[in-house]
C-alpha cells in the first residue's frame, strides 16, 4: 500500500517544497523552500522542521534569513544550521538560538560549511556534524583570506552581466587554512582539535566514532597520495587509526563504517590494485580483507550489524555491468549475488537491511524498479517503465551494440558502444559522431540506461549518423593501474586512445572516414 506522509498543499506558508530529509527515527522532516544556489551543490534556503506527531511546523531561523545545511540532532531536540558563514543551533522546545561562532565573513572565514575546493573536488559542502549523543558538534573552520580571487561573469539576459567574485585557488596557489573544532553544548565552548600545515593540507572528511567524544579526522597531503585517519577528542586525546600511501593518488570516499562496540571498522581501499572491502580493529590492524579479486567494489551500501552482513555493488562479472552482493563479516564465505541480471543493478536498502529497492536497466532497456528481500527474492514490482518501452517501439529505436578493439601488442582492449541507423546497410558509408568524456574513474560504456543521451543519439541515428563512444584508459572499474595511469600526465593516454578509436572506427567499411566528428 502507498500512503501520504506529508501533503504540501496543507502546510500554511509553504508554497513549494524543493527538498526534504528525514531524521533517523523518521519523527521529523526537514523541509527546504525558496532555494538560492551558491555553487554546484551548495545553496541557501528557508528551512522548516515538520513534526509528524503533532503536525507542527518550526522555522529554523528568523523569517527572511536564508540558512544552509540545517540538520537535526540525533535526539531530535535541536537543529543546527549555518547563517552568514557562522554556525548556530536552536533548541526546538524553547526556540532559543545559540550562536556557536561569530567570526564568519564572506570571502574570509567560513564556519560549519566548506569552501569551493572541498565542495567541488571532495564532493561535500557540509561542514558540521552532530555527535551520536547530541552533546557536541564537530565543525570545519576555513580561513580563505589569502586565497586568490576569481571573478565569474554571469550572462542572464539582462542589459548588464552579473559579476561574482569568489575564492578560487588555481594549481600551485594558496589553499584555505583549515581547522577542525569540537563545540561542547554543556560547556558552551569550542576547542580546536586539528589544523592544516606543512604535512597535511586537507581534511577531506570528519566522522564521529561510536565512542562518545571521539572524532575521526581524515588527513591528506596536497599531492593526495598520503592519507591518515586520526582519532581526536574534545579532551585533547589523539591517536592514529590508519595510514595509507599510494604511488599515484588516493580517492576520497565515504565508506568508513565503525562497527557497534567500538572495536572494529570497515574500510574500502585500492591497496591491492582493485577497490575492495577491508576489516580493521580500532588499533589500525588489518583483521581481514573481506573481498578480493581482479574486479571492483563500486558501491558499499552498508552493514547490517545485527546480523553481521555487508551489502555492496560490484563489477565482478564485467567492468561494463553491476551486480548486488551480500557477504558475512565473519568466516571465509564468498559473496552471495542478490541481483545480477546482465545489465546494471543498483540498490537502496531499508534501515534494517531486510529489503531493498532494486533498480535494473540495460543500455537498451529503461529502468525497472522492484522491492526485493535480503535473500534476493523479488517481493513486488514498483514500476517497469512499460510506457517508455512502448515509445522505443513507436519511434523504432536502434539496438545499441557493444564492441571492443586492441590498442597495443600486449592485448589491452578498449570497450565501446555503437548505434547504427535502423535501416543500416553495410554497403553504405555513414558519417560518424564520437561521443567522448573519459575523465578519471568515470565510465560511459556501461550496460545501463543512458537517459537523455540515449534519445539524442537515437535521433542522430535516424538522421543517418552512426554514433559511437569509447572508454579510454583512465576510466573506471578496470583496476587501479588502468584508472591511474593518467597520473601527472592527464590528457596524454586519453587523447591517444580516442585517436586510436577514431582510426579503428574510420577503418570500418561502413563508416566514412572523411566525415567523422567528436
Amino acid at each position: 500500500q502507498v500512503g501520504i506522509l506529508l501533503d504540501g498543499d496543507e502546510l500554511a506558508g509553504i508554497d513549494d517544497i524543493e527538498g526534504y530529509q528525514f531524521t533517523a527515527d523518521e519523527r521529523y522532516i526537514i523541509l527546504d523552500t525558496e532555494r538560492e544556489q551558491i555553487y554546484r551543490h551548495s545553496y541557501k534556503a528557508d528551512f522548516t522542521i515538520y513534526n509528524r506527531t503533532n503536525n507542527k511546523l518550526t522555522p529554523v531561523f528568523e523569517a527572511g534569513k536564508k540558512t544552509r545545511l540545517a540538520a537535526l540532532s540525533p535526539d531530535g531536540t535541536k537543529v543546527a544550521f549555518v547563517y552568514d558563514n557562522n554556525l548556530y543551533y536552536q533548541e526546538l522546545r524553547s526556540g532559543q538560538i545559540t550562536q556557536v561562532t561569530s567570526d564568519g565573513e564572506i570571502n574570509k572565514i567560513i564556519n560549519g560549511a566548506t569552501d569551493w575546493v572541498y565542495e567541488e573536488e571532495f564532493g561535500d559542502d557540509n561542514g558540521f556534524f552532530w555527535s551520536p549523543d547530541s552533546k557536541q558538534i564537530a565543525y570545519y573552520r576555513f580561513d580563505e583570506s589569502e586565497v586568490p580571487e576569481f571573478t565569474l561573469t554571469n550572462y542572464r539576459g539582462e542589459l548588464y552581466p552579473e559579476y561574482v567574485t569568489f575564492k578560487y585557488p588555481k594549481v600551485g596557489e594558496k589553499n584555505s587554512e583549515v581547522s577542525v573544532h569540537i563545540y561542547d553544548l554543556a560547556a558552551a565552548e569550542a576547542k580546536q582539535v586539528a589544523a592544516t600545515g606543512t604535512e597535511w593540507e586537507y581534511f577531506p572528511r570528519i566522522k564521529w566514532t561510536p565512542t562518545p567524544g571521539e572524532l575521526c579526522v581524515f588527513h591528506m597531503n596536497r599531492h593526495q597520495n598520503k592519507l591518515q585517519l586520526e582519532v581526536v577528542s574534545y579532551a585533547g586525546k589523539r591517536r592514529t587509526l590508519l595510514r595509507e600511501e599510494n604511488k599515484y593518488y588516493i580517492d576520497i570516499h565515504d565508506n568508513l563504517t565503525f562497527l557497534n562496540g567500538g572495536k572494529q571498522f570497515v574500510w574500502t581501499s585500492e591497496q591491492d590494485g582493485w577497490n575492495h572491502i577491508y576489516l580493521y580493529n580500532m588499533n589500525g590492524k588489518l583483521e581481514r580483507q573481506l573481498t578480493s579479486g581482479e574486479w571492483e567494489v563500486t558501491n558499499l551500501y552498508g552493514i547490517d550489524q545485527t546480523n553481521g552482513t555487508v551489502f555492496f555493488q560490484a563489477a565482478m562479472e564485467s567492468p561494463m555491468r553491476r551486480e548486488i552482493y551480500s557477504l558475512p563479516l565473519k568466516g571465509n564465505k564468498k559473496p552471495r549475488k542478490l541481483a545480477g541480471e546482465v545489465g546494471t543493478s543498483s540498490a537502496q536498502f531499508s534501515g534494517n537491511y531486510d529489503y531493498f529497492v532494486l533498480t535494473f536497466s540495460t543500455i537498451n532497456r529503461p529502468p525497472r524498479y522492484s522491492v526485493v528481500d535480503r535473500q534476493g527474492k523479488r517481493i513486488r514490482l514498483i514500476e517497469d517503465n512499460a510506457d517508455l518501452q512502448n515509445l522505443q517501439q513507436t519511434y523504432q529505436t536502434s539496438e545499441v551494440e557493444f564492441f571492443d578493439f586492441p590498442i597495443d601488442d600486449d592485448g589491452l582492449r578498449l570497450n565501446g558502444y555503437m548505434i547504427k541507423p535502423k535501416n543500416f546497410n553495410p554497403n553504405i558509408k555513414y558519417p560518424l559522431l564520437m561521443y567522448v568524456y573519459g575523465g578519471p574513474g568515470s565510465q560511459q560504456v556501461v550496460d545501463s540506461w543512458r537517459g537523455q543521451n540515449y534519445w539524442w543519439f537515437q535521433m542522430l541515428a535516424q538522421q543517418g549518423f552512426i554514433v559511437a563512444c569509447v572508454d579510454n584508459r583512465g576510466t573506471g572499474a578496470r583496476g587501479e593501474e588502468f584508472k591511474k595511469m593518467t597520473y601527472q600526465q592527464l590528457g596524454k593516454y586519453e587523447t591517444e586512445d580516442q585517436i586510436a578509436a577514431a582510426r579503428y572506427l574510420g577503418g570500418q567499411p561502413y563508416i566514412d572516414g572523411q566525415r567523422m566528428g567528436i
